[in-house]
């Protein structure tokens, strides 16, 4: 199951980045966009920060991520996969069926 990583001292200087059609592959957000994150517990908006982003500190068997989005709550979080398990267009919402039961995902 994906999850989000979470890192509200995250700066957005000293980083790689290519474009959404960049060497990495096509991604369903670019730059600016509206998304919403899977964060534990709930989902929260924000905008696209930056994609394929790879952090110089971070070891060199670890993979890019496909997005960093810039939270509405001043957070900064890094999507790992490109799927609507953790990252979703923000103007579309999903609601569940009538009298259904739905449990919060529990990020691992």
């Amino acid at each position: 199951d994906a999850a989000l990583l979470g890192s509200p001292g995250w700066a957005a200087t000293g980083s790689s980045a290519s474009s959404a059609t960049g060497s990495k592959g096509y991604l369903r957000f670019g730059l600016a966009a509206r998304v919403r994150c899977r964060m534990t517990g709930s989902w929260v908006d924000g905008r696209v920060l930056r994609t394929w982003y790879r952090d110089e500190s971070w070891p060199a068997t670890e993979s890019p991520v496909p997005y960093v989005v810039l939270l509405d709550n001043g957070q900064h979080c890094c999507a790992p996969a490109d799927d609507d398990s953790c990252i979703q267009d923000a103007a579309v919402r999903w609601a569940p069926p009538v009298g259904s039961v739905v449990r919060s995902p529990r990020i691992l």
